[in-house]
């Protein structure tokens, strides 16, 4: 019985239905009124991949358990995976040469600015804007929750590793992940639980009105959840599965975070511990037959999360966080004060400064890691597409690389925004 549930909910003509009922379908079945036969280019594409059923060309007539049961712990599909060849190139390509119709536009942004609230980029760009303008005290916990989840899920993805729905049926939208296994959905992991670790210290934080924040929240998973389905990257399975374990681990992570925070604030030898513990979670990270960005993307995750514990215990330290910053300020909840013009103008300040720091940060630190690895290891430099998915690579390469521009955002860029007199009056004082 729980195998049958698994199969339906793992079938990715689910997925195609899903996609079909907000607008998105492949250019031979624009015509196709019931969208059932494939044309016949896809159906040698299913037949060279093994998804294909000969006594039927209906997406409902072919055999899902083939379709799932097959080679799962290799990535030896090549009718729904790109080899790595096509996937350093794919980018370009994709722009100029989509495969699949949108007849909804609305749907379509609605769902890729779901995706975007997952991906790592947004909270590299996100944690450095509420570390500078807002509050560190509640980003500093968004950022452990962050790499928590992340790692775990990421992990999962390369143990268990159930590929991705098959394409066709389902529409592929996101290239850039199409070499990563598909189970758990790491962002129906993180939609769910970085707003609740967001509501949940805000609203213990701050005087503000939690329906409308809670109503946000549900909104904020919902989008991120149902992109995937939108944009073909995961199973209905995989995004039960990422919802039911981010639930699991955040009734373990909520009650730590505290606990946490302040041992990497106060704590003489915090610094050592995470340093070793981050290395250690890097190290151990499942070996992969094949690259894919999954590595990446969890090494680039450890040195954020590195960083800002290095930079916060640096603030502490040296008493910029003064000791006894509650007294200064008052006990939570804070009224939180309407953002006015003055307010708009030195944040707009602090993110040109700031971002200006980050990008010079990123790019001196890139080339450095990557030429001292490839001179360490004896490595081709000009072979930067090979080198670059060595271990020996990635992991000094994004680590080290994010460690500093954490680093940068939590500690000096302060100091820099100080020097301009264009500091927010409380940065010092989130104990």
């Amino acid at each position: 019985m729980a195998s049958q549930v698994f199969d339906f909910l793992n079938d990715p003509q689910l997925v195609a239905t899903f996609q079909k009922t907000f607008g998105v379908t492949y250019k031979t079945d624009e015509n196709n009124e019931d969208g059932d036969n494939l044309s016949s280019a896809a159906d040698l594409q299913r037949k060279s991949s093994g998804f294909y059923d000969a006594s039927s060309t209906l997406l409902e007539d072919y055999d899902n358990s083939v379709a799932h049961g097959y080679n799962l712990r290799s990535r030896k599909y090549q009718g729904h995976r790109r080899s790595l060849s096509e996937y350093s190139t794919a980018s370009s390509k994709d722009a100029d040469n989509k495969d699949y119709v949108v007849r909804w536009p609305f749907f379509y942004y609605l769902f890729h600015i779901g995706a975007g609230l997952g991906n790592e980029m947004f909270y590299c760009c996100f944690f450095p804007y509420w570390f500078w303008n807002v509050d560190g005290y509640v980003c500093r916990r968004l950022v452990l929750t962050w790499c928590l989840i992340m790692y775990v899920g990421q992990a999962l993805k390369d143990i268990i590793r159930l590929p991705r729905p098959a394409s066709p049926p389902v529409v592929r939208m996101e290239k850039r992940y199409e070499l990563e296994y598909g189970m758990p959905s790491t962002h129906a992991m993180i939609g769910l639980a970085f707003p609740w670790a967001f509501l949940y210290f805000t609203i213990q934080r701050y005087e503000v009105n939690s329906n409308t924040f809670i109503a946000l929240g549900v909104i904020w998973c919902l989008c991120v959840c149902l992109s995937r389905l939108y944009l073909g990257m995961h199973s209905v399975a995989d995004v039960i599965a990422g919802l039911a374990l981010a639930t699991l681990l955040m009734f373990f992570i909520i009650p730590a975070l505290d606990i946490v925070d302040e041992f990497q604030l106060k704590h003489p030898y915090a610094p050592i511990v995470m340093i070793i513990v981050t290395v250690l979670a890097a190290l151990m990270y499942p070996r992969i037959d094949e690259w894919s960005t999954c590595r990446g993307d969890t090494m680039l995750i450890l040195g954020v999360q590195v960083g800002v514990a290095l930079a916060s215990w640096m603030n502490y330290q040296n008493n910029f966080i003064p000791h006894d910053a509650e007294a200064l300020v008052g006990s939570p909840p804070y009224h939180v004060k309407t953002p006015d013009l003055e307010w708009a103008k030195m944040a707009l300040l602090r993110m040109v400064i700031g971002y200006s720091s980050l990008f010079l940060t990123r790019a001196m630190m890139k080339q450095m890691t990557y030429k001292l690895s490839c001179w360490l290891y004896k490595l081709n430099p000009e072979e930067y597409e090979k080198n670059k998915k060595q271990m020996v690579v990635e992991l000094p390469y994004k680590y080290l690389t994010y460690c500093a521009i954490s680093l940068n955002v939590v500690y000096l860029s302060p100091l820099i925004f100080r020097y301009f007199d264009i500091e927010r009056p409380t940065v010092w004082t989130e104990l």
